[in-house]
């Protein structure tokens, strides 16, 4: 049976748990109370500066992993850092939007509650409800 879920936070993890829902079959929304994605794999603008916090790079040691890295690479999404490890280029955040291309995130969405009904779980935000797809709920499976 193909089922909504809901991730609460746009960081790696939860991009990575996203993606792996996504190719289960599932249909999933990824709610983040920031306007942007990637945690602490995040690029901060002021003015005219830009720079990384947070992570300074990343490794790829399983094999599922390097091959999503390795997609990266080639969409220009990360590359090599020496012989340590890889980077987001041209920022961090890049490689938080490879991994978010065709997921639905729902940013400035704080998630401050969740809530039991008779049909499942309701994600309660500052903004009232978790609207997706015109609705004013979002069904989760625990």
């Amino acid at each position: 049976m193909r089922r909504h879920w809901a991730i609460v936070g746009a960081g790696m993890a939860g991009l990575a748990a996203a993606r792996r829902i996504v190719a289960a079959g599932h249909d999933v929304t990824v709610l983040d109370k920031s306007r942007g994605i990637g945690g602490r794999m995040a690029t901060r603008r002021a003015g005219d500066l830009q720079f990384d916090h947070g992570a300074q790079f990343f490794t790829a040691r399983g094999a599922p992993f390097s091959e999503v890295v390795a997609a990266l690479v080639t969409n220009g999404q990360a590359a090599p850092w020496g012989d340590q490890g890889y980077v987001g280029t041209p920022g961090m955040s890049s490689v938080a939007k490879g991994l978010a291309a065709g997921l639905t995130m729902v940013g400035n969405q704080e998630v401050t509650a969740l809530r039991r009904g008779p049909q499942g779980w309701t994600l309660a935000t500052g903004e009232g409800s978790a609207a997706v797809d015109g609705t004013v709920q979002v069904g989760i499976d625990c």
